[in-house]
């Protein structure tokens, strides 16, 4: 069961990012976080959301060469709030973008030279689902990749 309470998606972030990136220094990568005031607040599971929020920015910063940017969006649209993980990195090949969330998969162009399990990807789409929303990508090689992923305003 999803323990949905009010939070405060902006400490969500930051909690996510202290816990991904325990050496953010080492890299030199610009973490900016931008969060609109209408959307400030969420109803979500605070811990589920959290890990989804660190495996897209441990990712982004995985995957991000030294210099890079990493941006994390948040914004209401009509349906809820949207979020937005956007990095400078390698990117995700075009043939592997259609399975980037199944588990145990891992893009062709890091199998070589990072670790991973190929779990991470999977169990954010189950948890943004979970909460009845969806998670999307767009990348493009050599230039970056943004996650998006919506969680939809509750009806009273």
């Amino acid at each position: 069961n999803l323990n949905i309470q009010r939070v405060n998606i902006k400490e969500l972030i930051y909690t996510a990012a202290e816990i991904a990136l325990p050496k953010i220094e080492e890299k030199q990568i610009e973490l900016k976080v931008a969060v609109d005031v209408e959307a400030l607040e969420i109803e979500a599971d605070k811990e589920l959301i959290i890990h989804v929020f660190a495996n897209l920015i441990a990712n982004a910063f995985k995957y991000t060469s030294s210099g890079g940017i990493v941006e994390v969006k948040v914004f209401k649209d009509a349906k809820g709030v949207v979020v937005e993980v956007k990095d400078t990195g390698i990117g995700i090949p075009p043939e592997d973008t259609p399975h980037i969330f199944e588990e145990f998969f891992r893009a062709g162009n890091v199998l070589k030279t990072t670790k991973g399990t190929g779990l991470g990807l999977a169990l954010a789409k189950y948890i943004i689902e979970r909460h009845g929303g969806n998670i999307f990508l767009e990348s493009e090689l050599g230039k970056g990749t943004t996650f998006r992923f919506t969680i939809p305003k509750k009806e009273k």
